[in-house]
């Protein structure tokens, strides 16, 4: 099921097109976290501009997400051998 919910998610987002070819939908483009990650690296290549504020936001996001991962993994270590 997840593989085919994120290859939905990758083939639904403007990655390989342009947002504008998605007409009055696309706004539909903003609701897809997918995208919102992979637009900065896209513009970046595009353009050859990067984009601090938002580069910044999502390394932001990603540390405090990584940090939570940490968290977890420490608190469920000895239950991590019974879920393999």
């Amino acid at each position: 099921m997840v593989p085919i919910v994120l290859q939905l998610m990758f083939l639904l987002s403007p990655i390989l097109y342009k947002k504008e070819a998605l007409g009055h939908l696309g706004w539909t483009a903003d609701l897809n976290p997918l995208y919102r990650v992979l637009s900065n690296l896209r513009h970046a290549l595009i353009h050859g501009e990067l984009k601090l504020d938002h580069a910044l936001l999502i390394l932001l996001a990603n540390l405090i997400g990584l940090l939570l991962a940490v968290g977890l993994l420490g608190r469920q270590r000895h239950k991590l051998p019974f879920l393999v």
